[in-house]
């Protein structure tokens, strides 16, 4: 007779796993799901900077005219800066018009005003009655940039007609 004194044998020895294998598969899948994580994190990065990149060439699309037109401007006013000023024209008749607004009187409108080449000044206009010609010729007279004022010629009508001729003084600088 035969005592087995170890016991017997459970039926769970057929099924024995083998921990080394399941180490080395849940290793493989853990693997395989970092590899696939990391595909999808970086498939996924480069979508957004490809979306990013045609988004920043249609801005670029929009502001390279822009920026040629920048540099165009930049070259025009370079350009301008370097150029030499022009020198100021002085009229010999620019600071007689001024004079002549200031003591031409009220009512009086002048129809005519010629300057020639030897600082001649011819004034033709009507006024209301001979009193304002006359405050125009004293006027004129008083007048730093007037000299040899002389009236030329008094209509009489419903309006007073005159011509008037005087010389502009010769100023320096002027």
């Amino acid at each position: 007779m035969r005592v087995n004194l170890l016991g017997e044998k459970s039926k769970r020895s057929h099924l024995s796993i083998s921990w080394s294998r399941v180490g080395i598969t849940i290793g493989l899948v853990v693997l395989l799901f970092f590899v696939g994580y990391t595909y999808w994190t970086l498939r996924s990065e480069i979508n957004f900077l490809e979306e990013r990149k045609g988004s920043l060439d249609e801005q670029l699309a929009l502001y390279r005219p822009r920026e040629e037109r920048y540099f165009e401007l930049r070259d025009e006013i370079e350009e301008l800066e370097n150029m030499e000023p022009e020198p100021v024209v002085q009229l010999p008749w620019g600071e007689s018009m001024l004079q002549l607004g200031y003591i031409v009187p009220e009512n009086i409108m002048v129809q005519n005003l010629n300057i020639n080449e030897f600082r001649e000044i011819q004034i033709s206009g009507i006024a209301r009655t001979e009193q304002e010609i006359i405050s125009l010729l004293s006027n004129m007279d008083r007048a730093p940039l007037f000299e040899a004022v002389d009236l030329l010629n008094l209509e009489q009508g419903d309006l007073v007609r005159f011509s008037i001729e005087a010389e502009l003084v010769n100023r320096a600088g002027g």
